[in-house]
Formats: structure tokens, C-alpha cells, sequence
């Protein structure tokens, strides 16, 4: 049995960007921008309270859309800060606070345990241990169902998705998983067939960019049982808790 801090905090940030406050740890997931609305914490605040944490920046791969450079002028304002990257990033040079990563590698960073899956797409996927929590974040690792692909790219994506999937522990505390609205009606394959093998305390849709209307499709397509552990995101400032108390 092991004791865990009493609460885990998750802010969302903008499209697959997350933040995640825990008892010793400020960990950084995939930083794009801010929320446009401007009515969403913004990372520059969650930074300002991050006084006697460690933080830890990941990035899942280099797209425009999960990572911005801006991430490396962070170092002037944390007094403590590393960062851990899929191995296609550019890294700037004399950088000995970074991890780098391959796919289906494991690391430690100070006190977090760090394992790495690797995405349909580009770059890696994490899954973290932090102050008794475990936490994935798929980066654009998703089943990328593209109406138009043959049929043949299609069902090589659904195998090599289920692969990865299937490799990884049975249960999560938190994850934070692809639902496209570009997929249209392929939009949530990636979370369901998730769902089916990883039981997860919460999770949270990503890369929806401003298009809030997945979540009028998940209660429409999803079981009462599969919505319980849904985080309805909107562009909010207050951060999602999951409770920790007790043991487990």
C-alpha cells in the first residue's frame, strides 16, 4: 500500500498542452500557447506559483502544434527546472538539464520515473510516475482513422495503435488522449479502444484545438460508465483535481 499526496491539479492550457501540479512537482505537457479566450490560466502564472517545486517540461515531438521554443526561456524564471523530449526536437546547445528520448526507453529525472511509447505519428509518448500518480500523455499517439486513406494504411494504423496501447500498465491515475474532430466519426476510436484496456481515474480529450463540440459528442456516443471518468474541458480558469487521499 502506499500513501499519496492528498490532490493532484491539471490545468488546461491550449489544444494538447496540460499542466499538472503536484505535491513536489509542476510537470508541463506539449506547450502550443496559452488558451486564445484569455480567460484560462495561462502558463506564466502557473510558472509564478511553482516556488519550492521541481518542473518539468516535457515534449512529446516537434510539431508546431506541441512545442513551442519559447519553452527554453522558462529557465530564467524557475529556479529548478528540467526538460524531457522526444529526440526529433532541437535542443539548444549546452542544454544539461535535458533528457532526451527515443520511443519504448525509460529514464528517471530526479524523483519522477519516466517511460516512453512510441506515437502513429511523430515522437514518443509519456507515462510518468510523480509523487505517487501516474500520468500518460499520448502526444499524437492516436488511431488515426482518415476517411479517404485506403483501407490497408487504415488497418496498419489501427494495429500498430492497439500495439502500443497494449503494452502499457492497466491502470493510470490520469491520461490525457487525442479526440479529433477532424476524424469525424473515427473521432474517438483512439480514446474507446484506450478505455477498453488502460483503466484511468480521469481522462482528459485533447487536440481539439477550439472545437469544444467533442464533448456534446462524447455524452452522445459514450456509455454513462465511460463518461464518469471524462474531464469536460472548457476554456476555465479554474484547474481539475483528482483526489489522492488514502491509500493504495
Amino acid at each position: 500500500m502506499r500513501q499519496i499526496a492528498d490532490q493532484l491539479l491539471v490545468y488546461y492550457l491550449y489544444h494538447s498542452g496540460f499542466a499538472v501540479a503536484t505535491e513536489h512537482h509542476i510537470l508541463v505537457f506539449d506547450y502550443y500557447r496559452d488558451c486564445p479566450s484569455q480567460c484560462s490560466t495561462t502558463v506564466e502564472q502557473i510558472l509564478d506559483r511553482a516556488q519550492g517545486k521541481q518542473v518539468v517540461v516535457f515534449v512529446s515531438h516537434a510539431h508546431h502544434d506541441h512545442y513551442n521554443p519559447i519553452i527554453w526561456e522558462w529557465r530564467a524564471k524557475c529556479a529548478d527546472i528540467r526538460y524531457v523530449v522526444s529526440a526529433d526536437v532541437s535542443v539548444p546547445i549546452g542544454s544539461d538539464d535535458v533528457t532526451v528520448m527515443q520511443a519504448h526507453r525509460k529514464a528517471s529525472v530526479g524523483a519522477l520515473n519516466i517511460a516512453t511509447y512510441a506515437s502513429t505519428d511523430a515522437g514518443v509518448a509519456f507515462w510518468v510516475e510523480a509523487d505517487g500518480y501516474s500520468i500518460f500523455h499520448a502526444g499524437d499517439l492516436n488511431w488515426w482513422h482518415w476517411e479517404g486513406e485506403p483501407d490497408e494504411d487504415n488497418s496498419a494504423m489501427a494495429k500498430q495503435y492497439a500495439h502500443e496501447i497494449d503494452c502499457m500498465p492497466s491502470s493510470v491515475d490520469i491520461a490525457f488522449v487525442p479526440v479529433d474532430p477532424r476524424l469525424e466519426q473515427a473521432y474517438a476510436l483512439g480514446l474507446t479502444y484506450f478505455m477498453s484496456r488502460v483503466e484511468a481515474r480521469l481522462i482528459f480529450p485533447m487536440h481539439f484545438a477550439n472545437d469544444y463540440s467533442v464533448f456534446a459528442w462524447l455524452k452522445r456516443d459514450l456509455s454513462a460508465d465511460a463518461l464518469s471518468r471524462i474531464a469536460e474541458i472548457t476554456p476555465s480558469p479554474l484547474p481539475f483535481y483528482l483526489d489522492g487521499r488514502g491509500d493504495r
